[in-house]
């Protein structure tokens, strides 16, 4: 095999593991690893793999000892990415309030698992802390009472009209179902399958619940990339700071 048809060959399997999120490199993968070890050392192999992402039009946001992480790149072309994770792909929504109350969910986990800038930074291949769904679910409704107390606005009588914060909390917790199961609609079941998404992409590693030990999910490294690009930095924290302010002084 030549040259280039050898740093080809690697360029596509490294594009291979890239793929599957689950893949980790390491003892239990070694060729993965060897794979980044090549990635780093090679020109040419790295030039071969930067530009089939781009290609696909893909950014290549983490290249380290945890793993490749690709996402797709916004903008600019007229068709998205063959990769781009689809809105289908999360769930399916019973309307546009459930949609929306799910960006808030993931916006309030993104938030309660790196609550400042800084944690971001930390490095790459720790493990965020271990949540629970109770934990976010009071997290989520303490936050929405806040809106409420600090909003002005008197409730509408088009339900369509009523703030965000209004909406979301029509969505209250409820005693569990004669199967042990959250009502469909509850804000706790609501969250756990948030949650439960997380854990199906590769994003969270879910812990059984034990004896006087909860269910937990457990933020993995991939979790920490994936915020920081969707995050960029500091301008979401930024955001979210004025939207207080500007709903305090509402």
């Amino acid at each position: 095999m030549s040259n280039l048809a050898d740093n080809a060959f690697k360029a596509g399997r490294l594009f291979h593991y890239a793929c599957n999120i689950r893949e980790r490199p390491g003892v239990q993968n070694p060729e993965y690893a060897q794979l980044i070890n090549d990635y780093h050392s090679l020109p040419d192999m790295r030039c071969i793999f930067d530009s089939y992402a781009d290609a696909c039009l893909l950014e290549v946001l983490e290249v380290s000892e945890v793993g490749v992480f690709l996402a797709s790149k916004t903008g600019g072309r007229r068709q998205g990415s063959a990769f781009s994770y689809r809105l289908t792909d999360y769930k399916t929504f019973d309307d546009a309030r459930e949609r929306v109350l799910h960006g808030v969910i993931q916006l309030v986990i993104a938030s309660f698992v790196f609550p400042s800038p800084e944690r971001l930074e930390d490095p790459i291949d720790s493990l965020g802390p271990a949540v629970q769904v109770g934990q976010l679910v009071a997290h989520l409704d303490g936050l929405l009472e806040q809106f409420r107390q600090a909003c002005q606005r008197m409730p509408s009588e088009n339900p369509d009209d009523d703030p965000i914060w209004q909406q979301l909390r029509v969505l209250v917790r409820e005693m569990p179902t004669d199967t042990g199961r959250q009502a469909r609609h509850t804000l706790t079941r609501q969250v756990q399958t948030a949650c439960a998404v997380l854990e199906r992409e590769g994003f969270f590693r879910k812990q059984e619940a034990r004896p006087g030990n909860p269910e937990k999910y457990i933020p993995l490294p991939q979790y920490r990339v994936h915020v920081r690009h969707l995050a960029d930095h500091r301008r979401l924290y930024d955001f979210v700071a004025k939207l207080k302010g500007e709903v305090a002084n509402a």
